[in-house]
């Protein structure tokens, strides 16, 4: 019955998106607003990120926490898994139940840059940015989930966890500047 759900809840993402690309091109189209592709690809990109990245962390801060609530990871030890396959294989079915959210909207990505609206480059960032972002935020969820007993703690630790080290990414350029006065690599 879950599976079910999940499939119908993808499929309304699609349709969602789907039916936002629709409203956008044809507000270009009869407002003669130009080659607006550039700003399609921004609405998209962020839009993929607000469903993708919570949807993704909320799976993933599950993982070892369910077990735990179920008492049932004696169960599979008993069952003759090891440590590694346990982790491995809670880590890949994150991955896979994650990613399609993403895998619902990220064909969306393509119109812009089929409009002429954003350059290649840009479209081959994009396309590889979104899986390694999905990569990070389920192992940084993973992670949460091996430390906390609570899904409720795992869910603020993991988000706590995402800010500090998004906040401290740019750190390294900020010192580097300090330190020494001068830009240590491009700002770009």
């Amino acid at each position: 019955m879950r599976k079910r759900e999940m499939v119908k809840s993808r499929f309304r993402i699609a349709k969602l998106g789907v039916a936002a690309v629709s409203i956008f091109l044809i507000f270009n189209w009869a407002f003669n607003m130009g080659s607006s592709g550039g700003l399609l690809h921004t609405i998209l990109a962020y839009g993929c990120l607000g469903i993708a990245v919570p949807a993704a962390l909320q799976i993933s801060v599950g993982l070892f926490c369910e077990e735990r609530r179920n008492q049932t990871l004696e169960l599979l030890y008993l069952a003759g898994m090891t440590s590694r396959e346990l982790f491995l294989g809670k880590l890949l079915g994150g991955i896979v139940a994650a990613s399609s959210d993403l895998l619902a909207l990220v064909p969306l990505l393509a119109i812009p840059f089929f409009s002429g609206g954003i350059s290649l480059d840009l479209f081959m960032a994009t396309v590889a940015c979104f899986p390694v972002l999905l990569l990070f935020v389920v192992s940084v969820g993973a992670l949460v989930s091996a430390l906390c007993e609570d899904d409720g703690a795992a869910w603020m630790g993991a988000w706590w966890l995402l800010a500090v080290i998004g906040l401290a990414a740019p750190l390294p350029y900020y010192l580097g500047q300090i330190a020494t006065g001068l830009v240590p690599f491009s700002p770009g």
